[in-house]
């Protein structure tokens, strides 16, 4: 503080005083905290005591001002500091914080952990190293990243210079499909596999390990790998596709429903799905259901006859063989639909006893008659007969692909063809009803009235007698390599879950227990069909409708 003195001379000797009165001044002294996070202005400044000085703060880039300290507090920025003294004020800057988005391509693959690399706080201080690290979920690899950091290195760190925003890249390399109860463990057996960038020609190993849920069994492993190892190693260069498939160790089958007034043979069956089903009985009556078979609504095609081969391509598009006892000797009629059965169009009539229909798709299919089978690549507008050298009639038939299929005569030899039915050749096995090839090599077949199981694994080239039933097995259906049944005479239903070698007959809840196997001698079955390994249906000669269950 300073005064100041002032008056008036006189010439001469004459003095007199013009007061007698001192005003203090005051100085203020600013600073700034930290000193290169910005400036202020005036650094000093002076002022008469009780007049104000206003004093700016002024961040550098990537600070921020925050506050003053010292002999004058608060946010207010300029500030008016009312002198009444000497004072020193500073100006508090902080790093100015800026947010970090980090983001994955597919939230099932994985996630980003963060570490501040120097406290975290909601955003980050300018200049902060933060660590991200991918980890990537069971069955994905961490492929890279984009956005402010690039490249594949895992973990990274990345430098905060201002808003900033990061994904993180997973592939999904080993895709699981469960189906049943239980879970599948996948441990990636190459450190890249899991925290690094691996290319898609990288051979990478991978452990799977089934855990079945209490009261069920891991049963087999199916889509790109097959057998029933657990758990197991697999070497792959590409994504690869898993099926893992638990089973109810005490599944059963349940009465769903018994066809009111119908009290004949329910004979061909077929499901697209969980929920839309067919059934085709005698005098051309058939069943639809929407639900499951929940419930069932009845129609009729318009022909006195039986119905033994059915097949639909989807919900709408459907075939179905019947033999008309209206004409004779055994005359045949294939009906045509695609609108799921309320309208049928008749698209073959043969002096013949169709029992056999499949299609590969809604193009190219076939029928079974007597001694010979029926090929169309129109959707049924035009068939070319194949005559397969025996008069016994078809029974079954299943195709692996357009080219590959397989074909059983009652009583009579089993073929197969290469060339999509054009040509037939007599495999080594004879006298099987039905037939089933979940794949292009493995395949099983039922002898008619012997309850003989037969078994191929080279695509029908050879055959061998795997297991004999004590009772007559009609229709069989194998979903993979592992997993089918059978039904027939007696009510009576078998399940293997080891490719045939063991058969375990299954309960119906509600029915009589079976004796020696049988049920009833005057109840049977003419079909099976399973759209899963959890799902399927059979119906019997009493109008009865069966369903599978695991629950």
């Amino acid at each position: 503080m300073r005064y100041y003195y002032c008056g008036t001379v006189l010439f001469l000797f004459i003095v007199l005083s013009c007061s007698t009165e001192s005003t203090p001044v005051y100085t203020l002294t600013a600073n700034v905290s930290p000193d290169e996070a910005g400036s202020v202005n005036p650094v000093t400044a002076e002022a008469d005591e009780g007049e104000p000085i206003q004093v700016t703060a002024s961040a550098n880039e990537h600070w921020v001002f925050t506050q003053w300290q010292g002999d004058h507090t608060g946010t207010t920025n300029p500030a008016s500091i009312t002198m009444d003294r000497d004072k020193t004020v500073t100006a508090m800057f902080e790093k100015r914080e800026y947010p970090l988005t980090v983001s994955v391509n597919d939230e099932d693959g994985g996630m980003v952990e963060e570490r501040l690399v120097s406290a975290k706080t909601t955003d980050y201080p300018h200049d902060a190293v933060v660590e991200l690290t991918a980890v990537a979920s069971n069955g994905w690899e961490f492929t890279g990243w984009e956005g402010d950091l690039s490249g594949s290195d895992n973990p990274e760190t990345v430098t905060i210079s201002g808003p900033m925003n990061v994904t993180a890249n997973f592939e999904q390399v080993v895709s699981v499909t469960v189906e049943g109860n239980g879970e599948v463990e996948i441990e990636f057996l190459d450190e890249t596999s899991k925290m690094g960038a691996a290319s898609s020609n990288t051979e990478r190993r991978v452990r799977l390990t089934a855990l079945p849920d209490e009261g069920w069994q891991f049963a087999s492993w199916g889509g790109d790998i097959e057998g029933t190892d657990n758990p197991i190693i697999i070497s792959f260069q590409n994504e690869i596709d898993i099926q893992s498939i638990f089973i109810m160790e005490d599944a059963k089958w349940i009465v769903q429903t018994q066809i009111e007034g119908i009290n004949s043979n329910l004979n061909a069956l077929y499901f697209t799905d969980d929920k839309n089903g067919w059934i085709f009985g005698n005098d051309g009556r058939f069943l639809r259901t929407t639900d499951g078979g929940e419930n069932w609504a009845e129609s009729n095609i318009g022909v006195s006859g039986l119905a033994y081969g059915v097949h639909f391509t989807d919900n709408n598009t459907g075939w179905v063989a019947f033999r008309d006892y209206r004409d004779s000797p055994n005359p045949g009629i294939v009906f045509y639909t695609n609108d799921g059965g309320d309208t049928w169009t008749e698209q073959l009539n043969l002096n013949n006893f169709p029992r056999a229909v499949f299609f590969i798709d809604e193009d190219t299919g076939w029928v079974g008659g007597r001694g010979k089978i029926l090929r169309t690549t129109n959707s049924g507008l035009n068939w070319q007969t194949i005559e397969i050298g025996t008069d016994h009639t078809v029974t079954s038939i299943d195709f692996a692909d357009p080219d590959t299929g397989w074909a059983a005569t009652f009583g009579g030899p089993s073929y197969r063809t290469t060339d999509g039915g054009s040509t037939w050749i007599e495999m080594d096995v004879s006298n099987l009803f039905s037939i089933s090839f979940p794949d292009g090599m493995n395949g099983w077949g039922v002898g008619t009235f012997d309850g003989n199981i037969f078994q191929t694994n080279d695509g029908g080239i050879n055959w061998e007698l795997k297991n004999t039933l004590p009772y007559n097995a009609n229709r069989i259906q194998f979903i993979n390599p592992q997993i089918g049944w059978t039904v027939g005479a007696f009510g009576t239903i078998y399940r293997t879950i080891d490719g045939g070698n063991n058969w375990q007959l299954q309960d119906v809840e509600g029915w009589p227990e079976p004796q020696s196997g049988f049920r009833d001698q005057f109840l049977f079955m003419n079909s099976v069909f399973f759209i899963n390994s959890q799902t399927g249906w059979t119906a019997t000669s009493q109008g009865h409708v069966l369903k599978h269950v695991s629950e």
